[in-house]
């Protein structure tokens, strides 16, 4: 497996793998180094914007190890660094042991991040629990025909790392896992599923909306354009009338001179 990261796992500012990635306010994520870095050289700079959207931040590069990390992208850093250096080459012959620690490994659960003898991979496929992990086999390994950043790997709790985090406190605006629950038993806690769907929801009610608002909008623009557009044509059509009327006039005040 060569040592390119796959482009999800790029700082998008040094260019390399991330180190120490932190997340800004619109979610984008960058090496806490780099972070650091873009500050100084733009410390001249009333206002400071993400390097990618422009969105405006609030940096200061006393607290950005304060910042947030996203757990997703911390787990593919983690899966990636890992098979990165546990998988051999083609010109190498060390074997990678089973987590049994005694067969060769011929497969890798992304999910249990662990090495598994041809056996074991088997029951692991058979097994409630384990059924639906994701496993790719050496030879997958060394050819990259899998992406590290789409594996099925799920966010661990940063307190209980063995746990899932499948919880939302809406009170705290944090993931929480089934771990964390005594903590926050006052809280109104929701499924993230629930939080997901709602909010597909609410934005497929947003957009409605501003399709609806919009559509009335360009209505009210044409229908009031037409409205001007004929009382600019009536006048017109009057102005004419009136010129004509004047001719007639001027003819026939002409004729009884005559």
């Amino acid at each position: 497996m060569s040592g390119t990261p796959p482009k999800e796992l790029e700082c998008s500012l040094c260019k390399d793998t991330f180190r120490d990635p932190k997340t800004l306010e619109c979610l984008h994520s960058f090496c806490c180094e780099c972070l650091e870095i873009f500050i100084e050289r733009n410390s001249t700079s009333t206002k400071l914007a993400c390097p990618l959207c422009r969105t405006p931040l609030q940096l200061d590069s006393e607290k950005l190890h304060d910042l947030p990390v996203d757990s997703f992208l911390s787990n593919s850093l983690k899966n990636y660094n890992t098979l990165l250096n546990s998988t051999p080459s083609e010109n190498n012959n060390d074997q990678i042991i089973c987590s049994d620690g005694e067969n060769e490994a011929t497969h890798y659960c992304l999910d249990c991040e662990e090495f598994l003898c041809e056996g074991c991979a088997k029951s692991h496929q058979k097994l409630k629990v384990t059924k639906n992990h994701k496993l790719s086999t050496m030879q997958e390994m060394r050819n990259e025909a899998f992406s590290i950043t789409n594996s099925t790997t799920q966010a661990r709790c940063k307190i209980h790392n063995d746990e899932e985090i499948k919880l939302f406190c809406n009170d705290c605006v944090e993931p929480i896992c089934s771990m964390c629950v005594l903590k926050h038993q006052s809280h109104k806690i929701w499924m993230i599923q629930e939080i997901v769907q709602n909010e597909k929801t609410h934005l497929s009610e947003l957009i409605t909306t501003v399709i609806i608002i919009f559509t009335i909008y360009l209505f009210i623009y044409f229908l009031s354009h037409f409205f001007f557009l004929s009382i600019y044509f009536k006048k017109k059509k009057k102005k004419k009338k009136k010129k004509k009327k004047k001719k007639k006039k001027k003819k026939k005040k002409k004729k009884k001179k005559k």
